[in-house]
């Protein structure tokens, strides 16, 4: 008889409405700690000479990011649920985060700032709209599939889209490309900063999965647990490929691997079994860690791997939550419009920054680093 009670008394509505909020509250923190964790890989793979200034940059970033979200609001027409806005300013935190590392240690104060505020006002704004109804991506069907809302496109995507054009138009740190036109090896401070990071990144993936009803059943679990193997898969893939390249085990394969692992499975995490989270982590990683080698070949300085283990994870995993051939078509045509967007607003900032020479430090500066 209590049971039963119980069992009515925690399913009523208002009792379910006030976890739901919770759950926002606390996935939206859950994706802050989570750019802590991508601060921290960035900072493990920054020089020592740049590290302490290049943690400001993180907080103007995160203070920019969190600006523009108040600022978008204020300029709407309608009302905004504060759940709903918890959740965008959390994203652009997190997402502006991730774009701040392709320009590290050359990008000046004011450029890891714009990041922020573009992401908080225009970016994550914009994806929002474009995933509610009557929006772009809510409107992409092919045959009788839609595109599926997925933060691996979203998100992770558009950061990595964004951190590309940023990599392309701000160029190489000095020092990374030698006289004779290859890229060397720049090491980073810690390593195994890095790596907590990249642990702090899968702790709290979580936080990616704010569908309000997930927490009265078992499917946050078993997404997560999931999610957990894929990026222990990935961690393995990537270790093997670092090892055919270098001879050798490295930690930063190890944190490529993690990280994408962990974006791969985001196309669609309820949707995860054990051979989909191996499948996903495992060819995650193999295509992060071809891109981060095609950048290179390329000249693209991407510090951190933000095109391999974000971007391009990012693009894979959201093409891998479909398994009927319109279905990834759907998915595909859904990612190019995200790109398209990420690309567009990117270059305008980027481009415009570099205009009015805001974008690099100056070549003194970045030759002895910001630390001096």
């Amino acid at each position: 008889m209590w049971a039963a009670h119980y069992g009515r008394w925690w399913t009523s509505g208002s009792v379910r409405d006030d976890v739901d909020l919770l759950w926002a509250l606390v996935s939206g923190v859950l994706l802050l700690l989570m750019t802590v964790g991508i601060a921290a890989i960035i900072e493990g793979f920054t020089r020592r000479r740049s590290v302490a200034t290049g943690a400001g940059r993180h907080i103007a970033t995160m203070a920019g990011a969190v600006g523009g979200s108040f600022g978008a609001v204020l300029l709407r027409e309608s009302v905004i649920e504060v759940a709903e806005f918890w959740g965008l300013l959390s994203s652009a935190v997190l997402l502006s985060m991730i774009v701040s590392g392709a320009i590290v240690e050359r990008g000046t104060f004011v450029a890891h700032a714009a990041v922020g505020v573009v992401s908080g006002a225009i970016v994550v704004p914009g994806l929002a709209w474009a995933q509610s109804d009557g929006g772009v991506l809510a409107s992409i069907s092919v045959g009788d599939d839609v595109f599926a809302d997925a933060a691996a496109s979203t998100i992770f995507g558009a950061a990595g889209w964004m951190a590309l054009v940023g990599i392309m138009i701000i160029g190489p740190r000095r020092g990374r490309l030698a006289a004779d036109g290859h890229m060397r090896v720049v090491p980073g401070k810690s390593m195994p900063t890095a790596a907590i990071g990249a642990l702090i990144v899968l702790a709290t993936s979580a936080g990616l999965m704010s569908r309000p009803d997930v927490v009265w059943d078992d499917e946050l679990l078993n997404a997560a647990s999931l999610i957990a193997l894929s990026a222990s898969v990935g961690a393995v893939v990537a270790v093997g490929v670092g090892w055919q390249r270098l001879g050798a085990s490295s930690t930063a394969s190890l944190v490529h691997g993690v990280l994408a692992g962990v974006v791969a499975t985001m196309g669609a995490p309820f949707d995860l079994t054990v051979a989909r989270a191996i499948v996903l982590g495992a060819v995650g990683a193999l295509l992060a860690m071809l891109a981060i080698s095609f950048a290179d070949r390329v000249k693209l300085d991407d510090p951190v791997g933000i095109i391999g283990s974000f971007g391009v994870a990012g693009v894979w995993g959201t093409l891998a939550s479909k398994t009927t051939g319109t279905g990834v078509l759907a998915q595909l045509v859904g990612a190019a419009v995200v790109a398209a967007f990420a690309v567009v607003v990117a270059g305008l900032v980027f481009g415009v920054l570099r205009a009015v020479s805001l974008l690099r430090i100056s070549p003194e500066v970045e030759l002895v680093g910001l630390e001096n």
